[in-house]
């Protein structure tokens, strides 16, 4: 749970869904093993390039936030983008 009391993956759904026009498309999977929790994200392709941002900047800010979240939880969190064909 973070500082505000939601879950990360709630927190990670309310950012990517602030990135992209088609809202209803996003969804967040959590797969739990011994090195952390991995989120991915899924979109609708054409709002894929939103998310990851010109040279990755968006993503790479999304992974610092979480990275940070997750230090304060004790763990690890790691983000994938998928990018479907």
């Amino acid at each position: 749970m973070t500082g505000n009391g939601k879950e990360p993956e709630d927190v990670l759904k309310e950012v990517v869904s602030s990135l992209v026009s088609q809202t209803e498309r996003v969804r967040i999977t959590k797969t739990t093993d011994e090195e952390g929790i991995l989120f991915t994200i899924h979109t609708a392709p054409s709002e894929v390039g939103k998310i990851i941002g010109v040279r990755g900047g968006v993503i790479i800010a999304i992974r610092r936030l979480f990275r940070s979240i997750a230090r304060e939880q004790g763990g690890r969190i790691s983000i994938k983008v998928n990018q479907p064909q």
